[in-house]
C-alpha cells in the first residue's frame, strides 16, 4: 500500500512501482484501478459519490 498526495493504494507489487511513478510524473491520478477509494466495500452506501482526492470537510462525510 502507498498515499500520494492523501490517495491510498493498494495492494501494490513490485510490478506496480513503474506505472506508480510514471503517473505520479505525468501529474495523472495514481494507479485509478488501485485506488482504495475506488475500490467496491460491503457497505452499499460506502462509495456513493466520486472521490476527487484531498480533504474533505467533516460535513461531507457525516460529521460535523
Amino acid at each position: 500500500m502507498a498515499s500520494v498526495d492523501g490517495v491510498y493504494v493498494g495492494p501494490l507489487s513490485l510490478e506496480d512501482v513503474p506505472a506508480l511513478l510514471d503517473d505520479v510524473r505525468a501529474g495523472r491520478p495514481v494507479l485509478p484501478e488501485k485506488q482504495l477509494a475506488r475500490k467496491q466495500v460491503a457497505d452499499p452506501h460506502a462509495n456513493t459519490q466520486e472521490w476527487v482526492g484531498g480533504d474533505r470537510s467533516p460535513a461531507e462525510h457525516g460529521g460535523t
